[in-house]
This record gives structure tokens, C-alpha cells and sequence, in this order.
């Protein structure tokens, strides 16, 4: 089951601030688009995230400040990861590298 982030932007609405859900929507899907091999990986993880605000969502006592806090740190945290993961196998192929020129030798 796809969730659109058009069915935030709704429940948003009726929160009066679609405005500013605009920007963090837009940010999701610029971020989404971006990714490169992990693209695939990142939108469902995305998916997810979005899938759980929509439930927070529901319920009147949150409001949109700590829903964008939310996002952020999300937003953050998978950045976080993406980029230790790119690291990781990075450092991986090098060792990989060395060990075969090692082994030429």
C-alpha cells in the first residue's frame, strides 16, 4: 500500500499550515529524487516515515512545530546513515584494493 504525500498535505490542510507542510514536502520529495544508488532503498524508508506521521497525524494533540522537528531529525539521522554507509563501503573497496596489491607483490 502506497501512501501519496498528497494525503498529508490534506490532514495538513485542515490543520491550517499546508504552507509550510509545502516546504517539508517538497524537501522530501527533492531528497527522495536525489539518492542515487540507494534510491530505491531511501523512498521506502521515506515511505515509512511518512507512513508513521500520518498516523501522529491523527491524533489533534500534536502539532506542526513538533511534526517538522520529527522530520528533521529523520531527515537527519537517515542522512547520517546514508553518508557512514558510503563511508563503510568506501573503506571496504580501499582495504579490498590493498590486499589484492599486497597480494600481486
Amino acid at each position: 500500500m502506497d501512501i501519496h504525500l498528497t494525503q498529508i498535505h490534506h490532514r495538513a490542510r485542515q490543520y491550517n499550515c499546508f504552507t509550510l507542510l509545502d516546504l517539508i514536502l517538497h524537501k522530501f520529495k527533492t531528497m527522495i529524487r536525489i539518492k542515487m544508488r540507494q534510491r530505491m532503498q531511501l523512498s521506502l524508508k521515506m515511505r515509512n516515515e511518512i507512513r508513521n506521521l500520518q498516523r501522529d497525524m491523527r491524533m489533534p494533540k500534536i502539532n506542526m512545530i513538533m511534526i517538522v522537528t520529527m522530520i528533521k531529525n529523520k531527515e537527519e539521522t537517515l542522512m547520517t546513515r546514508m553518508r557512514n554507509m558510503m563511508m563503510m563501503m568506501r573503506r571496504k573497496k580501499e582495504t579490498k584494493t590493498k590486499i589484492m596489491t599486497e597480494n600481486k607483490q
